[in-house]
C-alpha cells in the first residue's frame, strides 16, 4: 500500500467547549508555545506558594485557554468549578476516572504537580 504523500494536520484537531452562564465557550488546544511556557507558569505558582496566592495564575491560565471568556466571568465561578475547568483544561474527564485522555504519559500541563523521584536510603 503506497504511503500517503500529504498529511492534513487539520483533521487531527480536536474541538472542545465548556458552558459557563448558560453560555458555550471553545476551549483552544494548547500551542507548541504555550506547552513550552508551561515551566514558566509552574514556576510562579512555585513561587507563590498558598493556594489563596495560586488562584489568580490559574484565572490567567484558564482566561488564555477560553475564547470570549473575561477574567471576571471566571472569578465569578465557584472553587469546585474552577478545579473542574483545570483539569478539563488539562485533558482530564472530570467525570471520568481521572485519567488523561489525549496526554502522552508523563506530559503536564500548568498547575499540575509534578511527579518527583525521592531517593532512598537502604538500611545498611
Amino acid at each position: 500500500m503506497p504511503q500517503p504523500t500529504i498529511l492534513n494536520l487539520d483533521e487531527f484537531r480536536v474541538s472542545r467547549s465548556v458552558v459557563i452562564a448558560g453560555r458555550e465557550r471553545i476551549l483552544k488546544n494548547m500551542t507548541v508555545e504555550q506547552f513550552l511556557q508551561a515551566g514558566d507558569i509552574e514556576r510562579k505558582l512555585e513561587e507563590a506558594g498558598s493556594d489563596r496566592a495560586q488562584i489568580p495564575i490559574l484565572v490567567d491560565v484558564i482566561a488564555g485557554h477560553l475564547e470570549d471568556t473575561p477574567r471576571e466571568e471566571i472569578l465569578g465561578l465557584d472553587l469546585g468549578q474552577l478545579l473542574v475547568l483545570l483539569a478539563f483544561i488539562r485533558g482530564i474527564d472530570p467525570a471520568g476516572d481521572g485519567q488523561s485522555g489525549d496526554r502522552q504519559p508523563g506530559e503536564r500541563q500548568p498547575g499540575e504537580p509534578r511527579a518527583g523521584k525521592r531517593g532512598s536510603r537502604r538500611a545498611r
